[in-house]
C-alpha cells in the first residue's frame, strides 16, 4: 500500500510588481545545493516560473486526487498540494524550486513538505523565505512535528483538501 505526501503554505510579495518578476524568471533546481531527502530530485534544465506555474495547474485534479493548487490572490501565493508517493517524488523538488526562487524578489513565507495520508509523521520539510534567501531544514525532532500536525495551518491544509476532494467527487461527502 502507498502513502501521500503534499505541502502548503503562503509566501507574500512586497508589490505586484515584484510578483510580475518572479512570474517571468528563469529558474532551476540546480540554482540550489542544499537540497534534502525527497526534495533533491528536480528538472535538470531551466523553466520559466509562469510555465510551470501552468503546468502544475492543469496537474490538479481533484477528482483524481491530485492536489496541484497553487493559488495567486493579490500579492499572496498560496500552495496547497497533495499527491501519491511517486507524483511527491517527481513534482515536490520542482514545486520547492519555484517558491525558492521568489525570494529573490521580495517574497517572504513558509511552506511545509511532509507526509500525509499514510505517511503522516514520517517526514517535514520546512522551507522558510525571507526577502533575499531561502533555508530548507529536515524537522526531526518529535516535539516539532507533532507541533506541524497539530497546529492550525495544517488543519487548514487538511480541510483545503477535503473540500477540493469533494468538490471534485460529489459522491464523496463528509
Amino acid at each position: 500500500m502507498g502513502w501521500n505526501a503534499g505541502g502548503f503554505g503562503i509566501m507574500s510579495f512586497p508589490d505586484a510588481g515584484a510578483l510580475q518578476a518572479w512570474q517571468a524568471a528563469v529558474v532551476s533546481h540546480a540554482d540550489w545545493d542544499d537540497w534534502i531527502q525527497e526534495l533533491r530530485f528536480g528538472l535538470t534544465e531551466t523553466f520559466c516560473v509562469r510555465d510551470r506555474l501552468a503546468f502544475f495547474a492543469e496537474m490538479h485534479d481533484p477528482r483524481s486526487y491530485n492536489m496541484y493548487l497553487i493559488a495567486i490572490d493579490g500579492n499572496h501565493v498560496e500552495l496547497v498540494f497533495d499527491a501519491g508517493e511517486d507524483g511527491f517524488r517527481e513534482d515536490a523538488g520542482d514545486i520547492a524550486a519555484l517558491l525558492r526562487s521568489a525570494s529573490r524578489y521580495g517574497a517572504v513565507g513558509r511552506f511545509y513538505f511532509l507526509g500525509t495520508a499514510g505517511a503522516e509523521g514520517d517526514f517535514v520539510y520546512q522551507l522558510d523565505l525571507d526577502d533575499r534567501a531561502s533555508t530548507l531544514t529536515e524537522l526531526s525532532d518529535p516535539m516539532d512535528i507533532d507541533a506541524v500536525y497539530g497546529g492550525h495551518e495544517y488543519q487548514a491544509f487538511f480541510a483545503r483538501l477535503l473540500d477540493m476532494l469533494e468538490a471534485g467527487n460529489p459522491a464523496i461527502s463528509r
